[in-house]
Order: structure tokens, then C-alpha cells, then sequence
């Protein structure tokens, strides 16, 4: 078990190395492509000066400028898998040979394999900014329905000065619903790894979505308590609110903490709702 984790490690590290390779420009791969033609022809001639049964260019002392151009050519005709045969690898310059040429087939195929896999991130992008657009716009829209769930609760309170058990169930529903649309905001802001990110527009009318909705619960319990309704008394609700609530300020701990648009003076409307929330139910969530 020891011995394998600096494997994965270094297999992390490679595959992070050829991520961000295939990331840049073409001019830059390039560049990179006749920069290493470069480099290992340097090493050639090198090689083939220093220790010359090692090298693959014969005579480089006779004429160093000739000796470098065919450690050039030999060079490029190893990137490029041609082989002529004019000249052949020995000793520890094949090892050199078979690093350059599994670093050129590396960026051949990088740059080859770009237009796809351009094609396919613009494809992705476009894939996950719709479905983003489709979560923010029902997130929105389920938190109107919630306030409108909640106006007709409180509609009803204000004429009969009383709730039915029906409605006290139908209320429930409503705590859960709108439990499952903060979890789904905590989902949404949670993809790290996404292509696309909510801006500040769009944060800043989620954020006063979650606010309003909050106001109109805080004003529903006002109302009740104006009429002597006994809300903390209904066990299953208030089981829900509890449950809501935790949720909600879990969730704006969490987006304040992490908020893609640093907007923490936005989050302050939320998090007085919150704790006047907590004062009203009588339990510290």
C-alpha cells in the first residue's frame, strides 16, 4: 500500500502535466514541438562530442557546425518517425531517441486531437449553461410558489382566525418543498468542477429570492401569533421547520463562505431572517 501512492501521485502529476498542455495555444505547442527538436539535437551532438561510440552522428570533431546540422536532422527525423537510416542511435543515445520520440508523438497528438476536444469542451459549456439556466429559473420559480403557499395560509388565518388540519399538512409540504429548493441551491453552487459558474446578477436575485421567502414566513408567524394560533404547538410542522431552517443556514454558511461573487453584504438580510427565525420557533437550530 505504501509503495503505491507515490505511483498515483506521479500518475496525477502526468496527467495534470498533458491537461495543461493540451490547454495551450497552438502556437505554443509549436513551439514547444521545434523547441524539443532543438534541445535533443543538442543532446545528440553532445553525446556524440563527449563520447562518441554513445552518439548517433559520426565525425563531429572534423567539422562541429556539419556535426551539429546532422544532429539536427537526426533530431527531426526521430520526431517525425521518418528514419531515413542515414543515421542510427547507439548505446545511450537510444534511450534519448525513445524519449524524444514518445514526447513527439505526445504533442503530435495533443495537437491533432485540439479541434475536438475544443469542440467538445464549447459543447459541454453550452450543455451545462443551459441546464444551469433551467435549475436557477425553477429555483426562482419554486420559491414564488412557496410565498404563495404561504400568503394563502395566511390568508386563510386572517378571515377564519384559525387553520384547518388540512391546511396545517398542506403547510408541511410546503416547509419541505422549499427545504428541497435551498438543498438544491447548495447542490448547485457546489460544482466546483463545472465549466460554468453563476454570475453576480443571477446570485444576487437567488439571494433575494431565499430573502423574500424567509420575510414572507416570518410574516405568516407574526399573524399567527397576532391571532392567538397555536403553531408551535403542531408537532409534524414544526418537525419540518426545524428541518428547514438547520437546512437554510447550513446552506448560507456554506454559499457565503464560498460565493462565487464574494457578495458576504448580501447575505446579511438572510442571516437576520434566520436568526429572527430561530427566536420565533424557541430553539437554537
Amino acid at each position: 500500500m505504501i509503495i503505491g501512492k507515490p505511483r498515483r501521485l506521479k500518475e496525477g502529476a502526468l496527467h495534470d502535466w498533458i491537461v495543461k498542455l493540451s490547454e495551450r495555444s497552438y502556437r505554443t505547442i509549436v513551439l514547444i514541438y521545434l523547441g524539443s527538436v532543438i534541445f535533443f539535437a543538442i543532446i545528440y551532438f553532445a553525446l556524440s562530442w563527449v563520447m562518441p561510440p554513445e552518439g548517433p552522428v559520426p565525425d563531429v570533431h572534423s567539422s562541429p557546425i556539419y556535426g551539429f546540422l546532422n544532429s539536427l536532422f537526426f533530431s527531426t527525423i526521430t520526431a517525425t518517425s521518418v528514419g531515413y537510416g542515414e543515421f542510427e542511435p547507439h548505446g545511450f543515445s537510444k534511450v534519448i531517441a525513445s524519449i524524444q520520440s514518445f514526447l513527439s508523438l505526445l504533442l503530435a497528438a495533443i495537437f491533432v486531437t485540439k479541434p475536438i476536444s475544443t469542440k467538445q469542451e464549447q459543447a459541454l459549456f453550452t450543455m451545462h449553461r443551459l441546464a444551469f439556466d433551467n435549475t436557477f429559473s425553477s429555483l426562482r420559480e419554486g420559491m414564488y410558489i412557496v410565498r404563495r403557499d404561504f400568503e394563502t395560509v395566511l390568508a386563510e388565518a386572517e378571515k377564519r382566525g384559525s387553520i384547518s388540519e388540512v391546511t396545517w399538512q398542506r403547510l408541511e409540504t410546503t416547509y419541505r418543498h422549499m427545504q428541497v429548493l435551498i438543498e438544491d441551491v447548495s447542490k448547485m453552487l457546489s460544482s466546483e468542477g463545472g465549466l460554468y459558474k453563476i454570475d453576480k446578477h443571477r446570485e444576487i436575485l437567488l439571494l433575494e429570492a431565499v430573502e423574500r421567502t424567509l420575510d414572507r414566513l416570518d410574516s405568516m408567524f407574526e399573524a399567527f401569533d397576532i391571532r392567538e394560533i397555536d403553531w408551535r404547538g403542531q408537532k409534524e410542522p414544526m418537525k419540518r421547520l426545524v428541518k428547514l431552517l438547520h437546512a437554510t443556514k447550513k446552506t448560507t454558511e456554506r454559499w457565503k463562505r464560498k460565493s462565487p461573487n464574494r457578495l458576504p453584504e448580501n447575505f446579511l438580510d438572510i442571516e437576520k431572517k434566520i436568526a429572527e427565525l430561530e427566536k420565533e420557533v424557541g430553539k437554537k437550530i
